[in-house]
């Protein structure tokens, strides 16, 4: 058993374990390689976590909140507009 700990901007925020069939001759041949694994993954999983939160936030404001393009079309309303403006989804 191999374990990855998944790392964010010096943080650990998980990490993987690997099962192997049979003991691994030569750890330090994938040392690089699970180092950079466990930096991407702790990377991609902060980075959910975080959208996660945004979108949790945006939903839940009681104030409307548009992201709108540079034409002036909306994009993303929060539920606010939604339920003020009557605002199709």
């Amino acid at each position: 058993m191999i374990g990855i700990p998944l790392m964010s901007k010096g943080n650990m925020v998980g990490v993987v374990l690997i099962g192997l069939k049979r003991k691994l001759a030569d750890k330090g041949l994938f040392s690089y390689l699970f180092d950079r694994l466990g930096e991407h993954l702790g990377s991609e999983m902060e980075r959910k976590r975080l959208e996660i939160q945004l979108n949790s936030l945006f939903d839940s404001t009681p104030d409307i909140i548009c992201i709108c393009n540079e034409f002036g079309k909306i994009l993303r309303c929060n539920n606010a507009m939604i339920n003020i403006s009557a605002y199709p989804q």
